[in-house]
């Protein structure tokens, strides 16, 4: 699994927003309703890598700032 095959997911099922978390389910919004997608969860470092493989500088150094921080994509 990797971040395009989540983004291609969630488009795919017009969420509005996907929510990732280390080690808690992978979920997505849809219609103003969160659903837990049926995937294992992320540990810590392919969320890590997920969000380096898309973000630029600025933003991973915010990241780090702010590891303990659930990620959330909106679409």
């Amino acid at each position: 699994m990797n971040i395009s095959d989540l983004l291609g997911f969630s488009v795919k099922n017009k969420a509005s927003d996907l929510h990732l978390s280390s080690d808690l389910p992978l979920i997505i919004g849809m219609n103003g309703d969160v659903r837990k997608i049926n995937l294992s969860a992320l540990e810590h470092a392919q969320l890590h890598a997920m969000v380096y493989d898309i973000t630029n500088d600025g933003q991973r150094k915010t990241f780090e700032e702010m590891s303990d921080a659930p990620v959330t994509i909106y679409f």
